[in-house]
């Protein structure tokens, strides 16, 4: 009789194995295969499919499940047989690993479901691998004042079956990334000065190599491609803006030069020109020396006059012309720029022989106008500080396309008289700028319009009156002083305008910018009228403003430097020696924590002109003034610069004019020794100028 068919079965589960009561029954099993395996990988989505394939046996769930890295479902299917199913376009160069798991529910991935079999299936490339880098710049320009600049690395790898790729800095790790990305961006080598890691580009040269390799720390295996990056330093622009009889009375009321320069740079609070005149000191901004040395000491050349005293532009052209800063500068490769109202007084070509728009030594592109206000040809259809504007901002768009460094030189004539003679002409603001400081209040320091001046060896002037409009009265000063503020206007807005387009064309970081009038400007002070060419402060000490990179801003440097020091410190800048014959010094040692104290820097000055020559220390002014017949010997005058800054006592007894004497024994003693100093400078040159300073 058939009864065992009846028997009711006890199921006993131990683990994956199933025993049944009276006989035993096989543990459930699977396998699992991938075909291809590895795929081949398509180099342009660096993706491939296979086929997965499975087989179950002894299943007593009701599904089975293949899960991807035990996230994703790939496949549910009925247990106990074989079936297949195509993955799609997925599969990497890195492993996907299939898992088939026994279940009875294929909602979701049970990790804790009976595991029946897994593999690992990835991809691999037929091709030779290979790979691509770039530097965006190769070619990393270092401004001046920077030691390190910035470069964006980018690579791409193709046919790569490393997992990994590494960029290497110099043979050093500098990046990793997965292999076979369409270009991933590595990091930017950010530019660095405090810290010296090797993640940025200093001057020199730097190979970027791309591997591939097992992992980011592993050795590399194949070199892919390399690039070559170079750190250059840049030399850097400069750009001189020399004024005409600026003195440090208007700099209170010209705000935006101090938001510009002031601001943004270094003041110089004692920079002289030493030749108080626009030729000599033109002169000496040009080739670096003391007015006795290049020969200009006059505005005017009338040698059948004096011929110890020429001057003007005949002059220096006969001596000097041919070598100055700008035919050092063209030599060594810098585009040269001059546009300006005044070159030099007396700069007429056609009066030597030469032709009317014969071009000076040493310049590439020149733009020279007479006149005051509107000057000659196309200068007459614009007020002449705008036009030097639209020039310089003209030039500088055309050589933001070049590599190479440019030196610009532009004068305005503002805030000069109307015209160059005769003194009782009013400065010429441009006509939007008229009015601008109407009634402005005439500053009047102690020394102004002084009551007694018979301890001065001067020319007698009358005591300014307090009424009229005429020079002479101290409301033709307010007004000269209320139109020398609205001419300085215009040249606001071209130092603002130079700015814009120097920052627009990304060169405003590699620029210096050097800002000083040839003069100062008298107007009142020791009864002296409206003008120049003294050995008063006045005159002598002018505004200096320095902004550029690596120049500290907001600064202020008490200093004693000249005129004749730019000269040599643009050379410096440029990295250029200067000639053996310049009497300046280079003044980048006075920027930053190393500068020298004032007195291991500069101990006195030569200060000299047509009527005197004397001595500038950072406490004294010791000066020997001319007779009218060209000798020395009409009278001394010595200051206590720190007691009486305004000038207004002369040490010195002015009865005894072969020496400085006084009734006070020390202050005769130490004329003496100031005499000795001054006979070193006077005649210095060179070197020799440069060690008297010093003595």
């Amino acid at each position: 009789m058939k009864q065992h068919a009846k028997l009711a079965l006890t199921l006993l589960f131990i683990g994956s194995y199933v025993i049944l009561s009276g006989s035993a029954l096989a543990a459930p099993s699977g396998a699992l295969s991938a075909n291809p395996s590895p795929c081949e990988l398509d180099p342009t989505t660096n993706r491939c499919k296979t086929e997965i394939r499975w087989n179950t046996s002894g299943v007593t769930h009701q599904y089975v499940q293949i899960a991807v890295n035990d996230t994703g479902r790939f496949v549910c299917a009925a247990p106990n047989q074989a079936g297949s199913q195509m993955t799609g376009q997925w599969i990497t160069l890195y492993d996907k690993r299939f898992t088939l798991y026994a279940t009875d529910d294929c909602s979701r991935v049970n990790t804790n479901a009976p595991k029946l079999a897994e593999i690992k299936v990835h991809g691999h490339y037929s091709g030779t691998p290979s790979g691509q880098i770039w530097a965006t710049p190769t070619q990393v320009q270092l401004n001046p004042g920077e030691t390190a600049g910035s470069t964006m690395i980018q690579w791409k790898s193709q046919n790569v079956n490393e997992r990994a790729v590494q960029v290497r800095m110099n043979g050093q790790l500098f990046s990793c990334s997965q292999s076979n990305m369409d270009n991933p961006s590595g990091p930017t080598i950010w530019q660095s000065t405090s810290r010296e890691t090797g993640n940025w580009i200093t001057s020199g040269n730097f190979e970027f190599t791309l591997h591939s390799a097992d992992d980011c720390r592993s050795t590399p295996k194949h070199l892919l491609a390399s690039k070559a990056v170079r750190g250059v330093n840049v030399a850097p622009n400069v750009i001189i803006i020399y004024l005409d009889d600026l003195a440090w009375k208007e700099m209170p009321y010209l705000n935006r030069l101090k938001t510009l320069l002031a601001d943004e740079g270094t003041t110089f609070t004692n920079f002289f020109t030493p030749t108080s005149l626009c030729c000599p000191s033109r002169s000496s901004i040009l080739r670096g020396q003391y007015a006795h040395n290049t020969k200009v000491m006059n505005n005017n050349d009338r040698p059948e006059w004096n011929p110890e005293l020429r001057g003007g532009w005949p002059a220096f052209h006969e001596f000097d012309e041919q070598s100055t800063i700008a035919t050092w500068l063209q030599g060594a490769g810098v585009n040269t720029f001059y546009s300006g109202a005044k070159y030099f007084n007396q700069f007429r070509p056609q009066d030597i022989g030469l032709p009317r728009n014969w071009v000076p030594p040493g310049w590439n592109h020149w733009h020279s106008f007479g006149g005051y206000l509107n000057g000659s040809g196309d200068a007459q259809i614009q007020y002449t500080t705008d036009m030097i504007r639209d020039q310089a901002i003209n030039f500088i768009g055309a050589a933001s396309d070049s590599d190479e460094p440019f030196f610009m030189y532009l004068t305005p004539v503002a805030p000069h008289l109307g015209e160059e003679t005769p003194l009782d002409t009013l400065p010429h603001p441009a006509p939007r700028h008229e009015h601008a400081f109407d009634g402005v209040a005439l500053p009047q320091s102690p020394s102004f319009n002084e009551s007694d001046i018979s301890d001065k060896v001067i020319d007698t002037w009358p005591v300014l009156t307090e009424d009229g409009n005429t020079r002479g009265s101290i409301e033709w000063e307010r007004l000269v002083f209320e139109n020398r503020l609205e001419s300085m206007l215009a040249v606001e807005d071209m130092v603002e305008a130079i700015i814009d387009e120097l920052t627009a064309n990304g060169m405003l970081n590699r620029t210096y910018i050097f800002f000083a009038s040839d003069n100062g400007f008298h107007q009142g002070e020791h009864r002296l009228v409206n003008n120049k060419d003294t050995h008063y402060e006045e005159d002598i000490r002018v505004p200096l403003m320095v902004r550029g990179p690596g120049i500290p801003k907001g600064e202020v440097i008490n200093h004693m430097v000249m005129n004749l020091d730019i000269p040599i410190t643009i050379l410096d800048l440029l990295k250029m020696a200067p000639p053996d014959f310049v009497d300046g010094k280079s003044i980048m040692p006075l920027f930053g924590a190393n500068s020298p104290n004032e007195s291991d820097w500069r101990n006195r000055i030569l200060i000299e002109g047509k009527k005197y020559v004397g001595l500038r220390t950072p406490r004294y002014k010791f000066v020997k003034v001319r007779n009218w017949d060209g000798k020395f010997d009409r009278g001394y005058e010595l200051y206590d610069l720190v007691k009486d800054p305004y000038e207004l006592k002369n040490l010195c007894d002015q009865e005894k004019t072969t020496n400085c004497v006084s009734s006070y024994q020390e202050i005769t003693d130490f004329a003496r020794a100031l005499k000795w100093h001054l006979n070193n400078l006077a005649a210095c040159t060179g070197q020799d100028c440069r060690d008297a300073e010093m003595l």
